[in-house]
């Protein structure tokens, strides 16, 4: 799956392990929903997008307490 992330891939970013989240290009979001829901995995996306100095908007998914953030990395990893 491309992003604007490095390596042009989705990145579950983790800094808290107990509360993954990604931070994802807001035309992104309906392909990752996909990812995740295929796979149900429980999520909320944030209710606004941001978008700073002219670039693309973004927004953020945010998972459960508790969220396996690799296994959620590799789920988008494999998705075509």
């Amino acid at each position: 799956m491309n992003s604007a992330g490095p390596n042009g891939r989705v990145r579950v970013s983790a800094p808290n392990p107990d509360w993954p989240y990604i931070i994802a290009l807001a035309d992104e979001v309906p392909e990752i929903r996909k990812v995740l829901d295929a796979n149900h995995v429980r999520y909320w996306v944030d209710e606004h997008t941001i978008s700073v100095n002219g670039e693309p908007p973004f927004t953020g998914i945010n998972f459960r307490q508790g969220t396996d953030a690799l296994a959620i990395q590799k789920m988008l990893d494999d998705a075509p």
